[in-house]
């Protein structure tokens, strides 16, 4: 019977494991590699993609120009692991000096950084949000169901002020192992559990 409980156990512990219960919420974006299609620069002052993902909402990303359909600024972030998401937060500039200007923008991921899916499309408003419950500007997009990928892109295709960002937080666990391996562990402790058990039958016999 022990031999049992234990290999009930270890199938308990794997299936939370697979399933990712046992990672806290963190943002898995932060100071990942990024890359983007350009950035604004002028002598030692420079506003890369990596200021996207730095955690400091004091620092930003900007591209040089406002972003069109025909030519979006965009940065994406490689997690460096295949992710289910059910969060991402951006946020945009809270300069009072430029309240009510608009970035339009699309969120897509990918699993092999050449094939993207389109997952949310939206407007991001700035804000003079100092001094409020909301500070940093910061807008939550939720999936339900999760989104798979191991990049995300965020990409400005239009609005009233120069693409940019604040921050790019991403949330989610990494993605389980395919079902056939699960299915593949069972099985294996299913065998142990009835070899252990006809051992322990010719014991007390």
């Amino acid at each position: 019977m022990r031999y049992y409980r234990k290999s009930v156990l270890l199938v308990i512990i794997f299936m939370f494991l697979a399933c990712g219960k046992l990672f806290a919420a963190e943002n898995v974006a932060l100071n990942k590699p990024t890359t983007d299609n350009g950035h604004y620069s002028s002598g030692s002052v420079s506003y890369p993609s990596s200021n996207g993902v730095d955690g400091d909402y004091d620092t930003h990303w900007s591209w040089y120009a406002h972003g069109s359909t025909s030519n979006p600024g965009w940065f994406r972030v490689d997690l460096e692991n295949t992710y289910s998401i059910d969060q991402i937060n951006l946020s945009y500039s809270h300069d009072a000096g430029n309240v009510g200007l608009t970035n339009i923008y699309n969120l897509y991921t990918s699993l092999d950084d050449v094939t993207w899916e389109l997952i949310h499309s939206g407007t991001l408003v700035e804000q003079n949000t100092l001094g409020t419950s909301n500070p940093d500007n910061i807008t939550s997009i939720l999936f339900d169901p999760f989104e798979v990928g191991r990049f995300v892109k965020y990409e400005v295709v239009g609005g009233t002020h120069w693409a940019g960002l604040k921050e790019l937080e991403v949330y989610g666990t990494v993605t389980p192992e395919p079902v056939s391996s699960v299915l593949f562990f069972l099985g294996g402790a299913t065998m142990v559990y009835h070899r252990r058990k006809k051992k322990y039958n010719k014991k007390i016999t």
